[in-house]
């Protein structure tokens, strides 16, 4: 009795240790995130920065109603080019995987701009 008692224990902290060591691997980082909206045309450009690894898998998790004039997306290295551009649409979640650890930064340009966005970034 005493024997399957201690195997049932033991058998529980396996599986908690298990869980907790998939949810550590599957838990979501939020590296930043863009909420724009605006009424009246407007020029601007809107960022954050972030430190990325190589290897890193980058979520992109974006949502626009442009009513007028143009956004563009793009992820750029410390050296100002860009190495990731996201496709116009109204919803998209695509995957980007970092080639080098660097400072970058998600940069959102608009133009002439009526509507709104937002975009986040998690690992």
């Amino acid at each position: 009795m005493k024997r399957k008692s201690i195997a049932v224990g033991i058998i529980v902290m396996i599986g908690m240790v298990v869980s907790l060591s998939i949810y550590g691997i599957t838990k979501s980082n939020t590296l930043g995130n863009i909420t724009y909206s605006c009424k009246q045309q407007t020029s601007s450009i809107s960022d954050f920065t972030f430190e990325g690894e190589r290897g890193d898998n980058l979520k992109f998790s974006f949502s626009s109603n442009v009513e007028n004039g143009s956004l563009d997306i793009m992820l750029c290295g410390s050296d100002g080019n860009t190495v990731y551009e996201l496709d116009r649409a109204k919803e998209l979640v695509t995957w980007f995987t970092l080639e080098k650890a660097d400072t970058y930064t998600l940069v959102a340009e608009y133009s002439n701009f009526v509507g709104n966005f937002k975009i986040k970034i998690t690992t």
